[in-house]
């Protein structure tokens, strides 16, 4: 049985992260933001950029779960798998 994984906008939450926050290290149109957090709707490139914000900020990796999705519309959400800490703002960490 396949375990449910975390939602963007679950784990945004659970690291108090504000969709301001993401909107002014992303650098990203406010409504491309609200499409993945509120619907769970984006672009590859949009979604990858969203969890290295998300990443940043946290200071754990995130990354898209790549089985079966094509990257174009993830509905259901974004799955994400955590990876280690990083090492702190602007430093990558490893999955």
């Amino acid at each position: 049985m396949t375990q449910r994984l975390p939602t963007f906008q679950e784990v945004r939450k659970r690291h108090g992260i504000t969709l301001n926050m993401l909107i002014e290290d992303a650098q990203m149109y406010p409504s491309a933001v609200l499409l993945l957090d509120t619907w769970n709707i984006g672009e590859a490139g949009m979604i990858d950029a969203l969890l290295a914000s998300l990443s940043r900020l946290s200071g754990i990796t995130y990354r898209r779960d790549r089985r079966g999705a094509r990257g174009l519309h993830l509905f259901g959400g974004p799955s994400l798998r955590a990876g280690r800490r990083s090492g702190g703002r602007g430093e990558p960490g490893t999955v």
